[in-house]
């Protein structure tokens, strides 16, 4: 897009550039009749060329911006792929520790049955040496 307004500005500054320079080679009693309309159309002239100039300056600026947005949003990206990597290296290591935790908590449970019916199991084993 940058190119073709880029294209559309020299094409409108080299046209009016072409108007002014058949004035130059128009005979002189006309040119002098005309000097006010062509200093007018020199100015125009200048003025097109610097507002071309500014356009194109303001549309390399914001080309080179979108760039950099373009690189910024890319580097994000890659950024956010590495963190759901991450994430979901983190959620299997949690889902492992819970799962090993839930094995604890059922090895826990089996001691403490083992260990409420520990005194009974040794009142019944003394008991039965001394009948």
């Amino acid at each position: 897009m940058l190119k073709r307004l880029k294209f559309l500005w020299l094409v409108s500054c080299s046209a009016a550039l072409e108007k002014l320079l058949e004035w130059r080679h128009m005979p002189t009693r006309a040119r002098q009749r005309n000097g006010t309309l062509e200093a007018a159309m020199a100015i125009l002239l200048q003025n097109q060329a610097a507002l071309a100039k500014q356009q194109i300056e303001f549309l390399d600026r914001t080309d080179k911006r979108n760039a950099e947005m373009a690189k910024r949003n890319a580097e994000m990206e890659k950024r956010n792929a590495e963190m759901e990597k991450r994430n979901s290296e983190l959620e299997k290591q949690f889902a492992a520790v819970m799962k090993e935790f839930d094995l604890i908590k059922s090895i826990l449970a089996r001691h403490e049955k083992i260990l409420e019916r520990l005194p009974e199991t040794i009142r019944q084993k003394i008991g039965s040496k001394n009948q």
